[in-house]
């Protein structure tokens, strides 16, 4: 029997929106507890991860006399950005890619759909990098004595942008990955060279002009960039802009609700 769709003659776009909100919100908030066990061990996890990367990274660059590549400034907010966005960006993929797989079993509820458990995974991966950046921030801070940022306020855009691009692309490999198990070759390939071509650890105006285009298709390096010239006073980034990012996260959510659409038409075709 071919599936009726769900219909009300009482809903309003109000009641919709409310309802969809509440579910996101009720979805996050069981995503932040089963990662971890709770939501406090799972922001507790991420301090953790990101201070142990940031402190490691510092260690290698001054050991080995990298501090070249970075800027005049804060060598661990140099790190911290480099580390926060990367991973932020990575950890949002992930789990909108997990989210696309996982709940299609679950979106034969006429209220629920794979885009929900999206957004809710994907705010889940937000709400607990936010807090590990800031906390680790405010904790370097208060050790060297010194809270120097140029435009603070600029970390929110940039960071929400790096967020959008993950919840984007997380949703389009996702679907990928739904319909071809052989493209998980390939969301290992671009995860490596989302890696190398971040800029992470190295100032984007020190990278020769003939290599900038090996840089410059990444968004998060856009991004890293754009938030270090906010960051610090003696720094303009030449190379980079927000345009560029900002396009890219707005195809990506196009496409991947598009693609999203495509699985919900298809919704009896693929439950059988």
């Amino acid at each position: 029997m071919a599936m009726r769709p769900y219909e009300n003659p009482h809903a309003t776009f109000i009641n919709g929106l409310l309802n969809y909100s509440f579910l996101i919100w009720a979805l996050t908030v069981r995503a932040l507890r089963e990662a971890s066990g709770g939501a406090m061990l799972g922001v507790l996890r991420g301090i953790v991860m990101a201070a142990a990367f940031c402190i490691a990274f510092y260690f290698v660059m001054n050991f080995f006399g990298l501090g070249g590549l970075t800027v005049r400034g804060d060598m661990m907010v140099f790190i911290l950005i480099g580390v926060g966005f990367f991973f932020m960006m990575k950890f949002t993929m992930i789990a909108a890619m997990q989210a696309m797989q996982k709940s299609w079993g679950l979106s034969a509820h006429p209220h629920l759909s794979p885009v929900i458990f999206v957004y809710a995974e994907s705010l889940a991966v937000l709400y607990n990098w936010t807090i590990a950046i800031s906390v680790i921030y405010l904790a370097n801070g208060l050790i060297k004595g010194s809270f120097d940022l140029q435009q603070p306020i600029m970390f929110f855009p940039t960071f929400f942008l790096c967020w959008l691009i993950g919840v984007g692309v997380g949703m389009v490999i996702g679907f990928l990955l739904f319909y071809f198990s052989w493209f998980m070759m390939v969301k290992r390939i671009l995860f490596k060279l989302m890696f190398f071509t971040s800029g992470k650890f190295t100032n984007a105006n020190l990278i020769p002009n003939d290599m900038l285009l090996i840089f410059q298709w990444n968004p998060l390096f856009h991004l890293i960039d754009q938030m270090r010239d906010a960051a610090f006073v003696n720094y303009t980034a030449h190379h980079t802009n927000m345009y560029y990012p900002l396009f890219v996260s707005f195809m990506f959510l196009l496409i991947g609700h598009i693609l999203h659409d495509y699985m919900l038409r298809n919704r009896n075709v693929m439950t059988g």
